[in-house]
Order: C-alpha cells, then structure tokens, then sequence
C-alpha cells in the first residue's frame, strides 16, 4: 500500500493543475498530458517543501502527518469538484481514426517492457543504485529518523552532505505519510519521474505547435533510450532533474508567446526554483534558465512585469536553499570546485579530452549502446530547425539558447573539474548529459515539426 502514496501526491497534483488551470471548453491540444506530466515534480517538489519547512521549525513527523493528510484530502476534493464542472462543459471529443491503433498497440509493448524493467530494478536494487543508497535515498532516511537533522547532516563529510533536499525531502515526507520508512515509496516515485519526463516532452512538442505524430515520437524515443529508464528506476535525482529542467524550459517558453500563455508564469518560476532545490546543478541550471527568460521577455517586449511574477514563483524554492545552506550548515565542497577553474581552464590537452568523451558518447556508431540514436535524432531536428524561419520564433529562439548554453555549461564545468578528469568523466559525464537529454529532446522535435508544418 506504500507505493500507493506517491501515485496520490501525484494524482492531487494533477487534479489541483487540472482545475486550476484548465478553462471552459475542450482542452488546448497535449494540454492534459501536460498537466499529469507536471504533476509529479509539482506535487513532490510541494511536499517536500513543506515538510523541510516543518522539520526546520522543530516539528515531528507525526505531527506532519496529521497535517499532511487532511490537506491533500482538500485539495483532492476540490479538484474532483471542479474536474466535475469541467467534464459537464466539454464538447464530446473526435472520432479518432484507426490508423492509431498501430501506435497503440508500439505504446503497449514498450510499457509492457517498462514493468517488466522497473520490476527487475525493484527486484534486484530495492534501495536503489549509484547513488541513490549513497545519497539519496539514505538522507531521505536520515531527515526522517533524526530527531535533529541539521545536527545528523553536519555532522557528514561524504557523499555531497550541502546537496538541496528535494528528493530526500520528498521521500521523507512520504515515509512520515507510511509511519515508516518504505522501499516502494523511492521506487515508485522514479517510475513516476521517469514517465514524466516522457509526457513533458510529448506534451510539450504538442503545446508549442508541432502535429502528435511529432510529440508521440519524441515521447517514445525518450522512453526508449536505456539509460533514462537505467537511471530512472536506479532512484537518483538526475531524472527528476531532466523533467524538472524540461518542464521549466516548456512553461517558461510559452510565456514568450502571443496571447495567454498555456500555464501561469508563477508556476513557471516555481518549476525554475525546484530545479534549484534538486541539486547544484540545478542552481546552475535554475540561474541560467531565470536569466536567459529575463532577457527574452524584455527583448520581446514582455517587461519587467513577467519576469517578477515568475521570479515571485521561483522565490519559494529558493529560499529553501538558501534556508538549508546557511541555517543547517551542511559540509560544502563547492569551495573546492571553485579553487581550480582558472589554474585548469588553460590546459589545452583537458580541452581536447573533454571533447573527446563528449564525441564518443554522441557518436551513434562507435560510441555508447546505452544511448541509442538518440543524440543523432535530437541533433538532426535541432540542424532542422535552424536551417529554417522557424528558429526565429522567441519561442524556438529561447529553447535553441538555453540548449546551447546547457551544454557549454557542462562541457565547461569538466574542463575547470579538480578532480580526476578521467574518473570524472566515466563517472559523471552519462548522468548530466541524461540531465539535458528531455529539454533537448524538446527543442529539437518541436522546431522540427513546425519546420515540416511550415513547409507544407
């Protein structure tokens, strides 16, 4: 019954989307699968929240609990009522032809080897792996059984103690919601991740204007690449990072367009700001996607009202960081990573290293299996579209940097590293291309579609 807990939180988020956000009439085209996609980081990334600002006043997990579960009761109840409402408003939907029964039919082989997946990494690593028992999963155990978990966390050298809390804080919350700690709750908050990741990017590539054929593509292709679902259902942070990253470009992307955006800007920024409370990447990545998004607004002529309200959605998340770096004091090792840079950065041979491994994961030939084609479709749609008008949508034009300075953050952060750059590399350099993979994915097929459409 635990691993029920996670699929509730989500299921509340998404009702709470879906009411908030939806208005009268038939949906926008991939606007509910956008909502569910949604709803796992922002129904997650609420609870865990809470229940580090719960903790940091002093308060129990008992006590949290009781609050916690009248609360997602309300807000289901006011979600259902207005799903209600909704359902009495909407037009009967299409007749859908029977070509897509083909699709149907490719979509229930792949999630009948997705369970099949996720029950042999249940199986085989209840607690996860990598670092999931190394970081994730074991402070989200320390947060729960201490009875002081500023005290428990500076008292760690290892493993990264200064990393934000959202995944540990979101399981913690959970296992205050089972009275205990639960295996099934990381894993199926994973799997829940891991699908999300997929709907952003088939929902997205719907809501920026591309046909489904372009979405359901991107979308399976994503869900077909090995080392998202390895890494998904291994219970680390970096998928729950990707969808963050992803959903953050997608909400901040549709701000930029003519009339109503499809989401609110304050839901944008919050997306911004729970990148932030994943892990320091996602600081770097959250300042880079705030700071990309105020200069678009302003050369577009969105103002600096836009921009506050979405720095206003992004405000909460932050402060939480913020909270957890300089109230609970955690044993930092960015002090290390910022000594090198300028001493490293001057070494021509680290440049062509770095290059190299880069190229060799990218490399669909001779490269790694584990990645499939799926760099080379990703770079074939991004060539697409900008060889055509379409890259001057402020849209597009938004993506298309943000991808760009994503990857030359990260080529950049290998180069400064001082640690051993071989072990880095073989050790970190999978996961935060993994981190890129869903926004790029994201750009790539939504400029290609509109560039096919265009072209018609």
């Amino acid at each position: 019954m635990d691993a029920a807990i996670p699929l509730l939180v989500t299921a509340v988020a998404w009702m709470g989307l879906a009411t908030r956000q939806r208005g009268a009439g038939r949906p926008a085209p991939g606007r509910p699968q956008l909502d569910a996609a949604l709803a796992p980081a922002v129904g997650l990334g609420s609870l865990s929240l809470v229940y580090f600002a719960w903790r940091f006043v002093g308060l129990g997990n008992s006590s949290f609990a009781l609050l916690a579960w009248p609360a997602l009761v309300a807000v289901a109840a006011w979600g259902l009522s207005g799903l209600g409402r909704d359902a009495r408003s909407r037009a009967p939907a299409p007749h859908r032809p029977a070509g897509r029964l083909l699709a149907a039919a490719l979509c229930a082989g792949l999630l009948a080897y997705l369970a099949l997946a996720f029950f042999l990494h249940a199986r085989q690593s209840p607690v996860g792996q990598f670092d999931a028992w190394a970081i994730w999963s074991s402070r989200a155990r320390l947060l729960f059984a201490a009875e002081d978990p500023a005290a428990a966390l500076s008292l760690l050298r290892r493993a990264h103690p200064d990393y934000p809390l959202f995944l540990p804080g979101a399981l913690a919350a959970q296992f205050a919601l089972a009275g205990a700690v639960s295996f099934p709750v990381p894993q199926w908050t994973g799997a829940l991740f891991a699908a999300a990741g997929a709907t952003i990017v088939g929902a997205g590539v719907r809501q920026l204007g591309a046909s489904a054929a372009w979405s359901w593509v991107a979308a399976l292709l994503l869900l077909a690449t090995p080392l998202w679902i390895e890494w998904g259902f291994a219970q680390c942070a970096d998928v729950p990072l990707a969808c963050l990253l992803a959903g953050a470009a997608l909400a901040l992307a549709l701000q930029l367009r003519s009339g109503a955006p499809a989401l609110s800007p304050v839901l944008a920024g919050f997306l911004v700001g729970l990148a932030a409370w994943t892990k320091n990447e996602g600081m770097i990545l959250s300042l880079l996607l705030f700071g990309l998004f105020a200069l678009w607004s302003l050369a577009v002529g969105r103002g600096w009202g836009l921009v506050s309200r979405v720095a206003g959605g992004a405000a909460l998340p932050w402060s939480a960081v913020v909270a957890f770096k300089l109230a609970w004091k955690p044993t930092s090792d960015l002090r290390f990573f910022l000594d090198a840079p300028w001493r490293t950065a001057v070494e021509a041979d680290r440049w062509r290293f770095v290059g190299a491994s880069f190229a060799e994961r990218l490399d669909p030939i001779g490269g790694f299996p584990a990645w499939g084609l799926v760099w080379t479709l990703a770079a074939a749609g991004i060539v697409i579209t900008l060889a055509t008008p379409i890259r001057r949508r402020p849209e597009v034009a938004f993506l298309l940097t943000l991808v760009a300075c994503c990857w030359v953050a990260w080529f950049g952060i290998f180069v400064a590293t001082p640690l051993d750059l071989s072990w880095h590399l073989r050790t970190a350099l999978d996961r935060l291309m993994l981190q890129l993979l869903p926004v790029t994915l994201l750009t790539a097929f939504a400029g290609a579609g509109l560039a096919a459409q265009r072209a018609r």
